[in-house]
């Protein structure tokens, strides 16, 4: 036997093993004809459970998820962050407590995506040992409920807070009280 047909020999074979690994396929669709039609998409993961558009709240109030997740954002409180504070970058610093309460089934990703606004103007979101500006990274456990604090640098008065609890669930939208 010549190595050509032994290196294309030994090429089929693994071809023909890796294929065997992935297993048995489920649906054969050959040259010409139509393909089945496709199931119908179920719920994944990746998409969102909620189906609100807009879910808005005043600062200091909760904003309640369909299935249970509650989250409030406290009114903002200027603060003077340290010298190693990380993002204070405008003139005016910010804290701000964010409570969850997990009144839901599945555990709940606490670090949870957040972000600020003043005016037009996207605020900074300022780290800080000595503040205790941070995030809490364990997730919450249905029934269970966690407080953090947070920090924003801005040029003005925050008036627009955005939280998104977990890529399960829409954002919900802080603002001033009217």
């Amino acid at each position: 036997m010549s190595y050509r047909r032994l290196i294309g020999a030994i090429a089929i074979s693994i071809t023909v093993g890796a294929a065997a690994a992935c297993g048995p396929a489920t649906e054969v669709a050959t040259v010409g004809e139509p393909a089945a039609a496709e199931a119908p998409e179920s719920k994944t993961e990746s998409q969102p459970e909620d189906t609100e558009e807009l879910l808005m709240a005043a600062f200091g109030q909760a904003i309640t998820w369909s299935d249970g997740v509650e989250v409030t954002v406290g009114v903002p409180t200027p603060v003077n962050p340290s010298e190693y504070a990380s993002g204070h970058i405008y003139g005016e610093a910010y804290s701000l407590e964010v409570s969850i309460a997990n009144n839901s089934e599945t555990p709940v990703d606490s670090f949870l995506m957040i972000t600020a606004a003043s005016g037009n103007q996207e605020a900074e979101r300022i780290f800080d040992e000595e503040s205790q500006f941070g995030t809490n990274e364990q997730p919450v456990l249905p029934g269970r409920s966690t407080k953090f604090t947070v920090g924003f640098s801005a040029d003005g008065p925050l008036d627009l807070v955005t939280v998104q609890p977990g890529f399960n669930h829409n954002p919900g939208h802080f603002e001033p009280a009217s």
